[in-house]
């Protein structure tokens, strides 16, 4: 028999220098952020979930390895699973009223069981084997569970459920038997299950929200076992706080009409959007029970502002408790952040880089994936992944959704394949998340699928788009030199042009023979490819040239499409997709200032003929409809915009309803959640790495400026040594830490894997650093180095 340590001696993590954590006060903690051990027979079942997913840690050589006297302790989570699956098929059958009441319950044990053999690893589909049984086999878990004070355990146990006294004889011969169980219950009990609760519905809903039943209840295990290990703190924004937020929004809104119309914009224009944002937030209010709205508007007209505004009474009212702002891209995360944190003097917490979530031991912790921020801003992939999370860490931001209030920018970018799978998650999730959702948009593709409701609509519905540009359509297609050539030309009229290329090394190169022209002095290279301090100083001083008058050129992706305000007389863009056009004419006149402006949209080609367009709108369906409005109407007025975006969603809907992929709830309410886990809103391409950049030139914020002086006085050399050591990371309370990385976020740029290997050294799972900071260049960033990337897929937006 090997040695144990007594139950109650166990710790659940190192001590810090007199403190020590007991691993049974964590089990306790876990168990009561967890459910109640007098509630509801589902709160139970939750509470002894929580009582039992670390016990295994009892085992001496997990508490060995704990202390530092081990270089690894035992796996604990199989016998955790199994621990827990014993105890709760005990309390079920003690416990439960009714027949249908106990197939409920062991139904929902699968669920919790599951959480727990995966609370650090990827969430596993459901296998007629007992997760235990998948990679160990019940000899191994006896012999582990020798190593455990299984009387002290055991007594813990029935503390709270006195019913469940056992022992490990018990427990054991349970094991030998159960592997049956358990798959009769996978193969049989599941499907009456899902019958029974399907039988009344017309249609798939009540699947939809089955299939959602692990994240839901791997999240409450994550969060209260992760909160209570990192002591971290929950955040909200209460409504005093947003009152004052709203103060200050209403007070730049007032700042910025006045600026504008000093600038030349068109009156009517500023007085629609100062009566839409009231009207939106008269709507919301009469409407403030509802879950979904939306708000098209046309572009230019402040979605952003007026969508906050909303969600700031929101909280203001005590319906929602946090704001999340979810942007497609980084390049509009950044911009739109700054514009938040300005207008409403409130920190804006970031969580976009994928790859800082995904360290190498889910024991560490980043302090921004709790999304513990009152107001939060994060890309679409990264809100996917607390839809559909693919592993438990990912479960841990889950919680934040609780009582949200979500702001979707630009929905429609998420692709036409997913949309309606998005829309029937946010749906089936409501009634227990409690959040409020608002889609704001120009070109919204159709709801009623998906959520299976209408949204209430915010923005008046005599909002027109009026008449600050045209829009060409040239089917001749242009190489990079012919679009430089034509530049040039249109230069000597027109003197603001922006040139919208659809990837990073096709934005690179026409700038690189724009600069060897030596026709043009402002000339401005804007990709994602950029530090974000970096993208703001080029927006920046693209916003002072245009203000000032002066002859500008800015060629840049995507990223001028939506969260950048800037305003040019001409647009030159690669065809993409339609909504992708309406969203950059954005870009033209954008406050009314000038006689009617020009879009120009053509088909781009490289120099040997490939045209690069299908790599990054990846939807044949969307490329078809578009091609084939551009070719019924070249020459398109802005009155006419939101009709012919309206035929343009039409088509693709008849073309293809995308309804069959909601079948994936149906196969991940069975069990499969690898139909669901890890959904992406788009094709993303190549794998990405992050680069940090100690770039000493680098724009920061006020904000981040202080932290800079505060954290990494040296510079950013000083930040990634910091960074690196663990110690230091400890050291820091929950605010410190999201401060930290927030500022270490400010010098890393995301680039293919295969660029990183050329010009950047690993340091760890996740990231790189630049072997040598002239690779980083002023004018361009990094967007040079793919210009003879020979894969047109190797792009990023």
């Amino acid at each position: 028999m090997p040695m144990v340590v007594p139950f109650d001696q166990c710790v659940a993590r190192p001590p810090d220098g007199i403190l020590r954590f007991p691993l049974k006060e964590h089990l306790e903690a876990v168990a009561v952020d967890c459910g109640s051990a007098n509630g509801t027979a589902e709160e139970q079942l939750a509470f002894l979930a929580g009582l039992l997913h670390d016990a295994a840690k009892c085992h001496v050589q997990w508490q060995k390895y704990i202390l530092g006297q081990l270089q690894k302790g035992p796996a604990h989570a199989p016998l955790g699973a199994a621990l827990f699956a014993f105890f709760a098929d005990k309390l079920i059958t003690l416990r439960s009223e009714s027949r249908s009441e106990k197939e409920w319950l062991r139904d929902t044990a699968l669920e919790w069981t599951r959480a727990i053999y995966n609370h650090h690893g990827k969430l596993n589909d459901l296998d007629v084997l007992p997760p235990w049984e998948m990679c160990s086999c019940t000899g191994e878990l006896e012999k582990l569970l020798q190593g455990c004070d299984t009387k002290g355990l055991f007594l813990f146990i029935s503390s709270y459920f006195p019913e469940l006294h056992t022992n490990e004889k018990q427990f054991c011969d349970w094991l030998e038997s159960f592997s049956e169980t358990w798959e009769r219950r996978v193969k049989f009990g599941r499907y009456s299950v899902l019958q029974k609760k399907v039988r009344h519905q017309s249609d798939r809903e009540e699947f939809s929200t089955l299939a959602l039943r692990l994240p839901k209840v791997a999240s409450q295990l994550v969060c209260a076992d992760r909160f209570h290990a990192g002591n971290f703190k929950r955040s909200y924004l209460d409504a005093g706080e947003a009152g004052k937020a709203i103060s200050s929004l209403e007070s730049a809104c007032r700042e910025r009409a006045a600026n504008a119309l000093k600038n030349g914009a068109n009156p009517a224009l500023v007085d629609s959007r100062q009566r839409v944002q009231k009207k939106a937030l008269e709507r919301y209010r009469e409407n403030a029970d509802s879950t979904f709205f939306t708000l098209l508007l046309p572009t230019g007209y402040g979605k952003t502002l007026t969508s906050l505004r909303v969600a700031l009474e929101a909280c203001l009212s005590g319906r929602c408790q946090r704001v999340i702002y979810v942007a497609p891209y980084l390049s509009i995360l950044s911009q739109s952040a700054l514009e938040i944190k300005q207008a409403t003097s409130l920190d804006v917490f970031q969580h976009h880089h994928l790859s800082l979530a995904e360290l190498a031991d889910d024991e560490d912790v980043d302090v921004l994936d709790t999304w513990q921020a009152p107001l939060l801003a994060t890309t679409f992939n990264q809100f996917f992944r607390a839809l559909f999370p693919y592993r438990a860490q990912e479960c841990l931001r889950t919680e934040a959704l609780a009582r949200a209030f979500i702001i979707i920018d630009e929905p429609q970018i998420v692709d036409t394949g997913v949309w309606n799978v998005f829309l029937r998650a946010l749906a089936a999730s409501s009634n227990y998340w409690k959040w409020q959702v608002v889609f704001a948009t120009a070109t919204l593709p159709p709801v009623r699928v998906g959520l299976g409701q209408n949204a209430v609509a915010l923005a008046p519905s005599q909002v027109e788009w009026g008449n600050r540009f045209a829009l060409d359509y040239a089917s001749q297609p242009l190489t990079a030199g012919e679009v430089a050539d034509n530049v040039c030309r249109l230069f000597k009229r027109d003197n603001s042009i922006a040139v919208v290329l659809n990837t990073i090394a096709d934005a690179a190169q026409v700038y690189r023979l724009l600069k060897e022209s030596n026709n043009i002095q402002h000339l401005h290279c804007l990709t994602g490819m950029m530090l974000s301090g970096h993208k703001t100083e080029i927006i920046c001083r693209i916003q002072e040239e245009l203000k000032a008058g002066m002859p500008t050129v800015a060629v840049c992706t995507q990223i001028l499409e939506a969260g950048v305000d800037l305003s040019f007389r001409t647009v030159l863009r690669a065809l993409p997709v339609f909504p992708s056009i309406a969203q950059v004419a954005g870009r033209v006149n954008r406050h009314g200032e000038g006689k009617r402006a020009t879009v120009t949209v053509f088909p781009f080609v490289r120099e040997n003929g490939v045209d690069v367009r299908r790599y990054v709108y990846r939807n044949a369906t969307a490329r078809h409809q578009t091609d084939r409005l551009l070719q019924e109407r070249p020459h398109i007025r802005e009155e006419d915009m939101g009709r012919v975006l309206n035929i343009y969603f039409q088509r693709c809907w008849q073309e293809n309803k995308n309804e069959a992929c909601l079948a994936k709830f149906e196969q991940a309410a069975h069990g499969r959640w690898s139909e669901l886990g890890g959904l992406q809103p788009f094709d993303s391409g190549r794998q990405r790495e992050e680069i940090f950049v100690p770039w000493e030139n680098i724009q920061l914020s006020p904000s981040m400026q202080q932290l800079l002086e505060e954290f990494a006085p040296n510079g950013p050399e000083q930040l990634l040594s910091c960074y690196l050591n663990r110690d230091f990371l400890k050291s820091l309370d929950f605010l410190q830490r999201k401060r930290f990385m927030a500022l270490f976020r400010q010098y890393t740029v995301s680039v293919p894997r295969k660029t990183a290997m050329q010009v950047a050294e690993r340091i760890n799972s996740w990231l790189w650093r630049l072997s040598n900071v002239e690779e980083y260049s002023k004018e361009t960033g990094m967007a040079y180095l793919l210009e003879s990337e020979p894969d047109p897929a190797c792009t990023i937006i």
